[in-house]
Order: structure tokens, then sequence, then C-alpha cells
């Protein structure tokens, strides 16, 4: 966290004042050091935790209600699930588990959006 702190200070120092939008790109995306681009375990130890990690229960009861929706669908159109941010996929696999023993789910179609 140090070595990326000194890089922002001295983007800083060189070019002036940065956006908010580009403190953020170094701060997740930087090559190096940046959140995303290095592992990160998840727990005690890590970082925290989210519903999806937490319990499989979550992604269940999260199928029932996507069971739902299907059913209740007027158009042949496929069925579209978006997430954001889907981190350890931990949660599309709960939901996708759940649903893949419904043959009729077939049309759906999951998209995973970083």
């Amino acid at each position: 966290m140090e070595k990326l702190r000194k890089i922002i200070i001295n983007q800083i120092k060189e070019s002036g004042p940065i956006t908010f939008r580009d403190f953020m790109e170094l701060a997740l995306y930087h090559p190096r050091l940046g959140y995303y681009n290095r592992a990160v375990e998840i727990g005690k130890n890590g970082d925290y935790y989210t519903a999806s990690n937490v319990s499989r229960l979550f992604g269940r009861q999260l199928a029932k209600e996507i069971k739902d929706g299907f059913a209740n669908k007027t158009t042949d159109e496929p069925f579209y699930i978006v997430e954001l941010g889907a981190g350890s996929g931990q949660l599309a696999a709960d939901i996708l588990s759940e649903l893949g023993s419904e043959s009729e789910l077939n049309e759906v179609k999951y998209i995973i959006v970083e």
C-alpha cells in the first residue's frame, strides 16, 4: 500500500492535481499494486465478506426468486441475470447450481460485470 501511495504522490508532484477518476484507476487497477490486480484473501485475515460469501442460502434464495421471475416472463427472449462485481464468483456458482436442475431454465443467460 505504501508503494502505491508513493506512486500517486509522485504523479501529483510531476503533473499536478489528478481527478478522482484517475486516483481510483490507480488505486484499483495499477498493474502491480492495484486492488483488483493482486491476490485478495477473503475472511478473517483478509478482505471483508459479502453476503454471497457468507452462506450458500443467499444464492439459493435468489435462485428461487429468479425461478418465479422466469415463470412469469411473457416473451421467448432469454432470461438475463446480471451480477455486478462478482468477486470470487461464489454467488454465481450458487445461483447456477440451484437453477441447473431446472431444465426449463436453459434459456438463462448469466452476465458478470466487473
